[in-house]
């Protein structure tokens, strides 16, 4: 019985396996303590199924997953000039880590420059023109453990006559008649049937395919440009918010300045005009009226400035909020 940590986001199909649901919580834990300040969101929005979201807007799905009766294999892929050349089969990681030091190493790679954790590695040989990607894969084994070839002893490739040979021989070996194992014996005969009726895979077929590698230490290293052009909703919604803000702010600025100085440039005009009328008796109607005239329309004007002085009082507190 297997748990897998599974996480899918685009160009990126990960997966983790453990032994037990307990270590799969744990994994996870340890995942988001290290994304920590770069998640903006992750919820619980299924049973063992969550979602992930980084500030940047980057979404992950998280699965923990039972699979109680497959197999783990871990592939080593090698790459020359990006042209698959073999692939290793291991049952545990760290033998495919293991070989692929070994492998790199033996191409000049520098011990000090594999991450073992990534489960890939890439070495260049600029002078001869050769360079090599070796990567491991997790997958997740269909079909028998003990395939019915196994079980008569003989190869995928072997004839039909063959098969039959094994299978005559291992019926002699295993017959209760003769003190064999009843249990074996049944075995021995329905794998044979399988076989001569082409039920009977030749090989384990994988389930599913996914990358091996530490997410710990990809979400503690995924780095994003905070100066970029903003890639999310919210990130671009604020962008807008604050160029609106500015756009405001100078608009009132200008009108504040413009208003308040007329309208106290006037005030002074229409009172000089006024002290001129009234020192000499109140004769000049008219220009009494028109001094009036040019002094209300400067208080106009300052009040009006006044206004947009409040306004960008406004903006200033709507900016803090």
């Amino acid at each position: 019985m297997k748990y897998l940590v599974t996480f899918a986001t685009k160009g990126l199909d990960a997966a983790v396996c453990f032994s037990n649901y307990n270590g799969a919580i744990k994994y996870l834990d340890d995942c988001l303590d290290a994304a920590n300040v770069k998640i903006r969101d992750f919820v619980n929005f299924a049973p063992d199924c969550f979602k992930m979201i980084l500030v940047d807007g980057r979404e992950f799905i998280i699965r923990i997953e039972l699979q109680p009766d497959a197999d783990v294999r871990f592939d080593l892929k090698i790459a020359k000039n990006e042209r698959l050349q073999e692939t290793r089969r291991f049952t545990k990681r760290e033998y495919a880590v293991n070989y692929a030091y070994k492998f790199i190493r033996s191409k000049g790679g520098s011990a000090e420059a594999l991450g073992d954790e990534e489960g890939f590695w890439s070495i260049s040989d600029s002078a001869r023109g050769v360079s090599y990607d070796v990567g491991i894969g997790l997958a997740i084994l269909g079909g028998s453990k003990s395939s019915d070839y196994d079980i008569l002893g003989v190869k995928t490739s072997a004839s039909a006559s063959e098969i039959k040979k094994a299978y005559r021989e291992r019926v002699k070996e295993n017959h209760p008649d003769r003190g064999g194992n009843p249990e074996k014996f049944e075995k021995i005969q329905k794998a044979y049937e399988r076989i001569t009726n082409g039920q009977s895979p030749k090989t384990r077929f994988v389930k599913k395919y996914y990358d091996s590698r530490d997410m710990r230490k990809f979400f503690a290293e995924y780095e994003y440009e905070y100066d970029a052009e903003p890639t999310s909703v919210d990130q671009q919604s604020r962008r807008s918010f604050v160029t609106d803000l500015q756009n405001d702010l100078n608009e009132a600025r200008l009108q504040a300045n413009t208003t308040a100085g007329s309208g106290a440039l006037l005030l002074a005009v229409g009172g000089a005009i006024l002290l001129f009328v009234l020192a000499d008796d109140g004769s000049y109607p008219l220009v009494l009226a028109l001094a009036i005239g040019i002094m209300g329309f400067g208080l106009f004007r300052l009040l009006f400035g006044l206004y947009y002085q409040n306004k960008i009082e406004n903006i200033l507190k709507k900016y803090k909020r």
